[in-house]
């Protein structure tokens, strides 16, 4: 009998449509599971009736003074969209009967709402926190309503690494990101695309009178910035075709360098051909050799001198970006990856990983080949 798994995540979603979420999806379905796919981003904050919206205050106010995160308490009430998506997942465990529960962390769901889908006949909660170390605490306190759970960085308590896998979430995805035209003759151009953070801002300053162009929410709001800003988010096909033109495309972490763990723009952006300008961390140079696969930097000077350094030389940043496309053509796709989700594989825990030079994406039970988990890639 296939597995029966539901998948909390963005699906279908009209404002986030990162394309990692479907791609495990169709993983577990290549592997013989019956999927059916939760858009847990799809209760968007909107105005509240004015009764509402006191009445909620009423509730968040005293939760504050208390130290309680307004989210939290926003979820226990129905009428918000926190709550609405609470009832919406139960309503989701109660239609698809599944045997397994995957919460991948974008939004988090109240540890009652898991006791209730236990009641509800799920058999295994499975957690996957895929930001970086910028909660603290959060992993220590959310793994423990989990039966398993993973996150994509090693920064946590040593009492809970034994208990914690460590599962990234970037994986090689041609579906969405691949080379459009050879030779690349790219607008001379710096990208990012993303949202602001304090480091993220910090980092950019250092740009202001280069060809820079920022996407994604809120830019227009940082003063020095504004002027850089392109517009919303871009996602799938328009996004390729942005790093596909873009001279430079920039992967800067909300978190310090030195503190592990990556999103899935490490892969995406050379998978689509592009050059990659990089924070120089453990993991960058564990999948890109600098100065031959991608360029890294460690300050906001460095950054500016590697990206007048790469629009003034194109041969060699193009040399660049065609090496870094053929090692990330290299690299596994979602399969191991979903395999870990359902259980079918092991990952590394934290305490495994936290002193390797760079822990391979899986270690393959004792019962399972190990040819079997190369995912096709």
């Amino acid at each position: 009998m296939p597995a029966n798994i539901l998948i909390s995540g963005a699906f279908d979603d009209t404002r986030y449509r990162f394309s990692f979420f479907e791609r495990i999806a169709e993983a577990l379905e290549r592997d013989g599971a019956e999927v059916t796919r939760f858009n847990a981003f799809g209760f968007a904050r909107t105005s509240l009736p004015l009764g509402l919206h006191l009445l909620e205050r009423l509730f968040t106010l005293p939760g504050r003074l208390l130290g309680i995160d307004k989210a939290h308490i926003r979820a226990a009430l129905p009428w918000t969209p926190e709550g609405r998506r609470e009832q919406a997942l139960l309503d989701a465990v109660h239609r698809a009967r599944p045997d397994t529960l995957i919460v991948v962390r974008g939004f988090a769901h109240r540890p009652r709402t898991l006791r209730r889908c236990r009641r509800m006949g799920v058999k295994t909660l499975v957690g996957w926190y895929v930001e970086g170390p910028l909660e603290r605490g959060l992993v220590e306190a959310e793994s423990r309503g989990y039966d398993r759970y993973y996150c994509i960085h090693t920064e946590v308590d040593a009492r809970v690494a034994e208990r914690v896998g460590w599962l990234p979430s970037y994986a090689l995805d041609t579906q969405t990101f691949a080379r459009t035209v050879w030779p690349r003759l790219p607008q001379d151009r710096i990208v990012f695309v993303g949202t602001p953070t304090g480091r993220r801002v910090r980092f950019l300053r250092a740009l202001t009178d280069m060809p820079l162009e920022l996407w994604g929410p809120k830019w227009s709001a940082v003063p020095e910035l504004a002027r850089f800003h392109r517009g919303e988010f871009v996602w799938g096909e328009a996004l390729n075709a942005l790093y596909n033109d873009s001279a430079i495309v920039l992967n800067i972490a909300s978190w310090d360098s030195h503190l592990s763990g990556m999103t899935q723009r490490i892969l995406e952006i050379p998978t689509s051909g592009a050059f990659m300008l990089t924070d120089d961390s453990r993991e960058a140079r564990a999948l890109f050799e600098p100065g031959r696969e991608a360029e890294v930097f460690e300050s906001p000077e460095a950054l500016r001198r590697q990206c007048a350094r790469y629009l003034a030389d194109g041969a060699r940043r193009e040399a660049i970006a065609q090496r870094g496309h053929r090692r990330a053509l290299r690299q596994r796709d979602f399969t191991a990856t979903a395999r870990v989700l359902a259980g079918r594989a092991e990952a590394p825990t934290l305490a495994d990983v936290r002193d390797a030079p760079h822990p391979a994406l899986v270690r393959p039970p004792a019962a399972m080949p190990l040819g079997d988990l190369a995912g096709g890639r």
